[in-house]
């Protein structure tokens, strides 16, 4: 299939927004976790039969074929059985923040599950993850043995004409990341030592931001189709001006301090030396600038800081063409930086 037709079937399917609002089928164990205070199942629509006969009635039946073709039962059917899915609320600051939690159902039988923490991109509700998502950019990580954890960040619910949202496009909101790979990376099972991060989009605003400001050590990230550097996005989107009037705090008054904050093209020194960084991008990307992850790269260069660039031709800001490409390539650049445990570690595991 082409890249262009990818696109667009992708942007038919994450519309639909297809999250499940039913009575759980496979019990839970609770969350030992004190600052979790809901959960739900992922899978929670009933048989892939009942899903698809909802999807139909909501999105008309020749979308439907689209999705069924998109989501096949066989797939389906294994990550239900493999994975264990939920749905959480969790405390962040004075907000109650949603977000998501897959992992393998079968944990290994010597040492824990790395974790990686899913940065989203988009603001308020636009570009909230559905299970849509779930099913393309997140169960084949968990599938490969990962604790994957997304936040929705705060503001999620809020009107997408609002003048003002607790979603501050990095600003105080990192403490819905930083707080999220708090709260894993101390589930039984997950391994502390072994931390990683995703940023898409806006997501790698979240995502450097945290690294920088966590003590947690974060082995590598990835990053794609970032936004590395506001004033570059401001020069191709100038529009962005009035999203960032309504969400960042005293914008108007502290312009050049807000958006260097949010760019680490400004301050890639800050942060950790030994972080694997690999970004990649589209050559055809029309929301996120080119320029920016070239830039960084050059930084990194020059620093001897780890990092990988990759540059896929023809492809846009959502990477649709490739999308088992980039996954496989992250999992890769994970796998480098990975730490093992020694043999004394793992046999006191057992």
């Amino acid at each position: 299939m082409s890249s262009f037709a990818c696109r667009i079937l992708s942007a038919l399917l994450l519309s639909c927004g297809l999250a499940a609002h039913a009575q759980a089928v496979v019990p839970l164990a609770p969350l030992p976790a004190p600052a979790i205070v809901s959960e739900a199942d992922c899978f929670s629509m009933g048989s892939y039969d009942d899903w698809m006969a909802g999807l139909r009635e909501k999105n008309g039946f020749l979308k439907s074929l689209l999705i069924r073709w998109r989501f096949p039962e066989g797939e389906f059917t294994r990550y239900r059985q493999n994975l264990d899915c939920r749905a959480i609320t969790y405390r962040s600051d004075q907000y109650l923040v949603h977000g998501w939690l897959v992992r393998p159902r079968h944990r290994p039988a010597v040492g824990k599950q790395p974790v990686i923490v899913y940065n989203r991109g988009g603001n308020r509700g636009y570009g909230a993850l559905t299970f849509a998502h779930l099913f393309t950019h997140v169960f084949p990580l968990a599938e490969s043995g990962y604790l994957v954890a997304a936040s929705q960040y705060r503001g999620v619910t809020t009107a997408q004409d609002a003048t003002t949202s607790p979603d501050q496009f990095g600003g105080d909101d990192i403490a819905d990341v930083t707080n999220l790979l708090r709260i894993v990376s101390a589930l039984p099972g997950a391994d502390p030592d072994n931390l990683f991060m995703i940023g898409q989009s806006r997501g790698a605003i979240m995502t450097f931001r945290a690294l920088r400001e966590t003590p947690l050590p974060i082995r590598a990230v990835a990053i794609y189709s970032g936004v590395y550097d506001l004033h570059d996005l401001l020069a191709m989107r100038p529009a962005f001006e009035q999203l960032f009037e309504a969400l960042i705090p005293d914008y108007r008054k502290q312009r050049t301090v807000e958006l260097d904050l949010r760019s680490v093209t400004r301050w890639p020194g800050q942060l950790p030396p030994h972080t694997g960084v690999l970004m990649i991008h589209g050559d055809e990307d029309e929301r996120a600038p080119l320029v920016s992850p070239r830039k960084l790269a050059a930084a990194f260069e020059r620093s001897g800081h780890p990092h990988r660039l990759v540059v896929h031709p023809g492809e846009s800001h959502f990477l649709d063409g490739v999308r088992p490409e980039v996954q496989a390539e992250t999992l890769r650049w994970f796998e480098r930086f990975r730490q093992r445990p020694s043999r004394q570690s793992a046999a006191s595991t057992r």
